[in-house]
């Protein structure tokens, strides 16, 4: 049940960010609201699996969206490297079940795991997109207003739907 629920939110992000998110330009910067979906995907569903809907879900967004690839490897990338860095911060074994968030892995390493998961998927889609070191400040800043809204985003999300 908890994957079907992930997956329709990521559904419901993925067109947000299709057909609104990707028109909207804070400063410079995109709030990327599929990666906050990608980021709530259930721990216990098969990394393979999740590899495969960050393909699904990248490359949807490059087709409408005319990236050629850019989000589709980054979102891979973020996929590939999501449990290597969630036991960054929190040990493997307690961890088995469930989803990211506060509820799961206390306020403290949630943050830290989202941010890094967010800086490492804005990060490589600022880089892919200017594919040069040319304008190096520009990609920097574009990349960490991004990364720094799309936080916000995250962590508005997470509060708005804390248990209590």
């Amino acid at each position: 049940m908890t994957s079907l629920y992930s997956l329709f939110w990521l559904i419901v992000a993925v067109v947000a960010q299709v057909l609104l998110f990707n028109h909207l330009q804070l400063f410079g910067g995109v709030i990327l609201v599929y990666v906050i979906a990608l980021l709530k995907l259930p721990v216990e569903m098969n990394r393979n699996i999740q590899i495969i809907i960050g393909f699904i879900c990248g490359l949807i967004i490059d087709i409408f969206s005319n990236t050629l690839g850019m989000h589709t490897m980054t979102a891979v990338t973020m996929m590939w490297l999501r449990m290597p860095i969630l036991h960054l911060f929190i040990n493997a074994e307690d961890v088995k079940i469930g989803v990211p968030g506060n509820s799961l892995l206390g306020m403290p390493s949630y943050i830290r795991f989202a941010l890094t998961q967010i800086a490492v998927h804005c990060f490589l889609l600022y880089f892919i997109e200017s594919f040069s070191l040319n304008n190096i400040f520009v990609t920097l800043s574009k990349a960490l207003i991004s990364l720094i809204i799309t936080f916000v985003a995250t962590l508005s999300i997470e509060f708005t739907t804390l248990k209590k």
